[in-house]
């Protein structure tokens, strides 16, 4: 063979070899073309959701007396209380199942359904609910009412089971003029046991003035 004729051979071998890696970059190209340059997508966001389980034990509320609250010789026949009164019973909740409890809130306001457990005529100034807690060497007090407003409740954390806790309510009438109070009047009342989000248990109770 000619070493022209070699040379001739060898430069298409070349341009062959060159046009082959042409093709090939195209089509690499190509297939890269939309990861080189990404489209806008649309994706669905996706949110973590709790899904723990909101403990729930059962629980016995008692009252000691009901009745407690007894201002009819205090509220005089015109509406009025000459001299500050206050009363005092004991509500007992005992966690008598075999897990503790959630945690617990006790409330004039049902916060699951909205109920309120005072009757309008004693949302006023007047009229103060409060609760009174002794753990050890500290004694908490918290007021349910005062100045006519509702407020939060009282947490008093878990419940272990098997166990009980006895909360303090004292119920005051401050003095006041005539017609603040209806004399010989009986109000049905309730406090409520929030226990986590979706449960509670009420006790029953009364105001007579």
């Amino acid at each position: 063979m000619h070493i022209i004729d070699l040379v001739t051979k060898m430069n298409n071998t070349i341009i062959g070899i060159a046009v082959v890696a042409v093709i090939i970059g195209a089509v690499v190209g190509i297939v890269a073309y939309p990861y080189a340059f990404p489209t806008e997508e649309t994706t669905t966001e996706w949110t973590a959701q709790d899904t723990t389980p909101t403990r729930v034990a059962t629980l016995d509320v008692t009252i000691d007396n009901s009745s407690f609250a007894d201002f009819t010789s205090d509220v005089d026949a015109n509406g009025s209380i000459a001299t500050d009164a206050s009363k005092t019973g004991n509500i007992t909740v005992y966690n008598n199942d075999t897990t503790d409890s959630g945690t617990l809130t006790i409330t004039l306001v049902n916060t699951i359904n909205g109920e309120e457990g005072l009757n309008n005529a004693l949302e006023i100034d007047e009229f103060v609910v409060k609760l009174t807690v002794t753990s050890g060497l500290y004694t908490t007090t918290k007021y349910l009412q005062k100045d006519g407003d509702y407020t939060v409740g009282f947490d008093f954390g878990t419940l272990e089971k098997d166990s009980y806790t006895t909360i303090q309510v004292t119920v005051e009438g401050e003095a006041c003029d005539d017609d603040t109070f209806l004399d010989g009047k009986t109000y049905n009342c309730e406090l409520y046991i929030i226990q986590g989000t979706s449960s509670y248990d009420k006790v029953d109770w009364t105001v007579t003035t």
